[in-house]
């Protein structure tokens, strides 16, 4: 009986504060407190009771005397809540006050202040003394302004002084402040300074060692704050509690009064009634309570961030061992590490309040998933896989922690090679491959993938012996395109072992024999270097051959606990095979060059073939089934197409298909009007301007990248911003990394007319030190500021030239960049996005109103004939633009026929000329083109559907200059 209780009490003693109900114990919750509660005259058991119920354990209201809030406390005791207590007598007899009152049940603290400036610091920490010598057991509460007040409210310019000033002076058992990061009347905005403010300001707590205190918005202002949504309360909620708060408030609960400044509406309870926010509060506040066990307690070992990285905060590198494998698909995720007790958590917060958040995880069998109740269930993570956060919500795992929390380095995508222009890794790793053969791959233009390598025979790439690429037993995966002619043999396309020894550690893909009909065709083998071996063969499960002069996708994951996967143009293939016969290392030490393109890592394999390679990708994890789909996808969109296509008809939405949407930034809104010239176009008022998003394919690092669009305003003083990704108002602003595009003192016959500016930083960011810059008049260019549309398009080839266009021409003065190849193009501190009629920081001050139209963002240069062809609108693209009902300048309308399969399609053209018809399915591939004598009037045309296949389909009208799409849905 004794070796029994002995197994039991370690068992319980490894799972740290689990029951037996596998429920994360805890001695309390989460304090949550509602600001401007329950009014003096409303104070009953049934409000006090509907309060409890959503979700509150603490109250605090202004009451007009000390019987008032004896009235409450003992009302409040009677539900079980507290109270935060602030009446007349607390100010003008502290001593008395709190004597009569300190041993109530229901009293919580004692409010001081809320938001005070640093000259009334002294003052309030003389008040908490007083309170203090009498009752050192509750807390005197004081709340604190946020980061985004003025140095007028604050009493200083440095918040943070602000902040360490009030630790300093006021003495506290918990520290307090708000910053409410919704503002508007709608969820458009959000405070790029959130996540700075509570970074630092917990940050200052736990030096400290106080706890901390944040808050939601809950009660709408209008024009300054708007009704909040359940996951913009979640998100405020949850992101505090992963930075450690221990006690979370809403602001407010009952709906104040309009004033002279404010007008308050549609709080929790509004006009004495609950609104709809009430059950958002109420279901988030359970949510928080059930979680209780995981933060109540917690210290923070580390707060970082995936995605766009907040200004103030830092980028995700490392995670916990038990954590192997940690992604985020979209705008990105707060990534917090806690601890307690024997017990680690991860919690990860999705930023994003309006879409949900695919996370790729992968962890040990002693991680466990943690529901909302705190239920602790298999987290069932030992293979990777996605889990869906929606909008502002949280996912949260615990492990038993043992001595310590250790961490590795976060294991992600190790190289990407684009093959376009050279060998060089865009992952940001640095890992670039290197000529070894004795001819050097080629780069050349492609038709269906724009520019790719080509190799012959004697040509071959080899990566560096580095331990980034020392697999051993750990995870990964590669992806590729290949474009090959049959041949015999067994040619090596992508291995780190000799191919000859085939029990040899290491893997390959390669060639089997492809001009035999009947043979293997092509495969992926694996050795441990033990004896054990693994090899997928494409005959013998139903994969077509990838050498008949065609391109093709081809991705292989090696999960080493779980399956070895091969998929082939975006299909996941039979026969994924069993990693765990093969338990040892999958590299074998002592050689200069562990991984090779186009040869084994020998160099002498006999076999050799010659062909096409594009975009080569490799990660020190291994690829789920939808990510390897997902890169097939969005590779076959074709490498020529936007990132970004802002049609600017209706609305700031991206029509390219990557749903990187524009998103208003000024303080005036960016409005939709009808010209005369190019139909519906947007007005850029002088206080607006627009932010693409901060997504990873629009920061620009060391990759090419154009953009173009067309262009209205008038001539202006100064230098005011058309499109930038970079803050001109900085000092050495011209230096600093990024481009933009400018009017130059355009209102002047002195003036540059219109500049280019182009940097990739100071050479101890990692830059050259030096700028470049294109001026329109040293190149007797006109004036693109004379009230008149102008195509401008701007094209950087980082190897090579700035190319200039302008009405579909080349323009003189290209300028040499290749000596900034190697620099950043986007400020990857300040992470500024690209801005439309602002520079990237939004607050430079030279602004002009403008019209712009078609806004157009690659990843790659421009070729000339491109150019001519978008400022001529024949640039066959794929879009997804839909037009909305009502006028347009061509006042397209599609006509299907329910009754047959011929759809007919009109237009109104002010001109005579030719004009089109073009029908793309959604991957951007033209099906059908009608030519069309225009004449002035209603134009006619007609197509038949009959053998297409069911979908939607993009309908374009080109007429001139003038183009519009309409989308069509064939059902049959």
């Amino acid at each position: 009986m004794k070796t029994q209780y002995i197994i039991l009490l370690f068992a319980l003693f490894c799972i740290g504060h689990i029951s037996a109900q596998d429920k994360i114990q805890t001695d309390g919750q989460i304090p949550i407190l509602g600001w401007y509660s329950i009014p003096p005259h409303e104070t009953t058991v049934a409000r006090y009771t509907e309060m409890k119920d959503a979700g509150f354990s603490l109250s605090f209201t202004f009451f007009g005397s000390a019987d008032h809030v004896q009235m409450a406390l003992d009302t409040a005791e009677a539900v079980g809540m507290k109270i935060v207590i602030r009446c007349p007598e607390l100010r003008s007899d502290p001593e008395n006050t709190v004597l009569r009152f300190m041993d109530h049940p229901a009293l919580a603290g004692y409010y001081l202040d809320d938001e005070p400036s640093m000259s009334e610091f002294a003052g309030l920490g003389e008040w908490a003394k007083r309170i203090q010598a009498v009752d050192s057991v509750h807390f005197c509460y004081v709340n604190l302004y946020p980061n985004s007040t003025p140095s007028f409210r604050l009493g200083t310019s440095d918040y943070k002084l602000y902040v360490k000033n009030f630790y300093e002076t006021v003495p506290q058992q918990i520290y307090s402040y708000d910053h409410y990061p919704f503002t508007g009347d709608s969820l458009g905005k959000f405070s790029e300074l959130y996540y700075d403010n509570l970074e630092f300001f917990s940050d200052e707590a736990k030096k400290a060692g106080k706890p901390f205190w944040a808050f939601a918005m809950a009660t709408a202002i209008y024009g300054t704050f708007p009704i909040p949504t359940t996951a913009a309360l979640r998100l405020q909620m949850f992101s505090s509690l992963a930075y450690g708060a221990q006690g979370l408030q809403y602001f407010t609960y009952w709906t104040p009064p309009c004033g002279d400044d404010e007008c308050f509406h549609d709080g929790p309870i509004y006009n004495g009634e609950r609104t709809p926010v009430y059950y958002k509060v109420q279901q988030v506040s359970k949510e928080i309570q059930g979680l209780s066990g995981v933060f109540l307690g917690s210290g923070v070992v580390s707060v970082r961030h995936t995605g766009s990285i907040p200004q103030g905060t830092t980028r995700l590198t490392e995670l916990p061992e038990q954590i192997k494998v940690l992604e985020i698909s979209g705008q990105g995720a707060v990534v917090s590490v806690l601890e307690r007790d024997s017990l680690a958590f991860l919690a990860v917060v999705n930023r994003d309040f309006r879409n949900s958040m695919d996370l790729t995880i992968k962890g040990d069998s002693s991680v466990r998933r943690v529901l909302k109740d705190g239920t602790l269930v298999p987290a069932e993570i030992k293979h990777i896989r996605t889990i869906a956060v929606e909008p502002g919500d949280i996912a949260v795992f615990a492990w038993p922690k043992g001595d310590s929390i250790r961490f590795k380095p976060l294991k992600g995508q190790l190289i990407h090679l684009t093959l376009d222009y050279d060998l060089k890794d865009v992952s940001g790793n640095g890992i670039n491959g290197i000529d070894v053969g004795t001819e050097a791959a080629a780069f050349v233009d492609d038709p269906n993938r724009y520019r790719v390598a080509n190799f012959t025979e004697n040509s071959y790439v080899a990566f560096p012996d580095t331990s980034a690429l020392h697999f051993g037993t750990e995870d990964f995966s590669f992806a590729v395109w290949v474009k090959f002619p049959a041949v015999g043999g067994t040619p090596v396309i992508l291995s780190n072992k000799d191919f000859s020894s085939a029990t040899g550690a290491g893997f390959s893909l390669y060639l089997d024999h492809a001009d035999t009909p009947g043979s293997k065709q092509w495969g992926v083998s694996f050795a441990d270097g033990s004896g054990n071996t693994l090899k997928w063969e494409a005959s013998d499960h139903g994969g077509a051959s990838i050498a008949d002069d065609q391109w093709h996708f081809i991705a292989v994951s090696f999960e080493r606990n779980g399956m070895m996967t091969v998929n082939l143009d975006g299909e996941l293939m039979d026969g994924a095979m069993d990693m765990s016969v093969c338990p040892g290392s999958a590299y074998e030490a002592g050689h200069a060059y562990p991984l090779t393109l186009l040869q084994d890592r020998t160099g002498a394999n006999p076999d050799k073939v010659s062909g096409n390679v594009d975009d080569f990708r490799l990660w020190g994890r291994a690829l789920t089934e939808e990510e390897m789909s997902t890169v097939y996808v969005s590779d076959t969109t074709g490498k020529d197409r936007e990132l970004v296509y802002l049609p600017l008809d209706s609305d700031l939405k991206d029509a390219s298909g990557n749903g990187y949407d524009a998103t208003d930034a000024g303080t005036v809104a960016t409005t939709f009007v009808s010209d005369p010239d190019r139909g519906q176009v947007a007005y850029f008022d002088r206080l607006s301007h627009a932010a693409l998003p901060k997504v990873d394919d629009l920061r620009l690092g060391t990759r090419d990248f154009s953009f173009s669009l067309w262009i209205k305003c008038s001539a202006a003083p100064y230098t005011p911003v058309i499109v930038s990704n970079k803050d001109l108002g900085a000092l050495g602003a011209t230096r600093k990394k990024g481009f933009a595009f400018f009017t130059n003192e355009s209102n002047k016959s002195s003036g540059d007319r219109w500049s280019v500016n182009f940097a990739n930083g100071e050479t101890e960011e990692g830059g050259s030190g030096e700028a470049i810059r294109w001026n329109a008049k040293d190149n007797n260019i006109p004036t693109i500021a004379d009230d008149k549309w102008h195509f401008v398009a701007i094209s950087f080839d980082r190897d090579k030239t700035m190319d200039i266009y302008l009405d579909g021409e080349l323009q003189p003065g290209s300028l040499d960049i290749g000596v900034m190849a190697n620099g950043m193009a986007h400020d990857d501190v300040n992470d500024y996005p690209i801005m439309l009629m602002q520079d990237g920081s939004g607050k430079f001050w030279m602004d002009i109103p403008a019209s712009m139209d078609e806004f157009r963002f690659w990843g790659r240069p421009l070729k000339p004939s491109e150019v001519r062809s978008l400022y001529n609108n024949e640039l066959v693209t794929s879009t997804e633009e839909v037009l909305q009902k009502g006028e347009s300048a061509l006042e397209m309308r599609v006509y299907p026929n329910p009754a047959s399969s011929v759809v007919t399609v009109t237009f109104n053209s002010k001109r005579f000329g030719d004009a089109k018809v073009m029908i793309y399915n959604t991957l951007g591939t033209l099906v059908n083109e009608i030519p069309v004598t225009a004449e002035q009037g209603i134009n006619r045309t007609t197509f038949d559907v009959n053998e297409w296949v069911t979908g939607i389909y993009l309908v374009r009208i080109v007429n001139g200059e003038k183009s519009e799409t309409i989308q069509m849905v064939v059902s049959k």
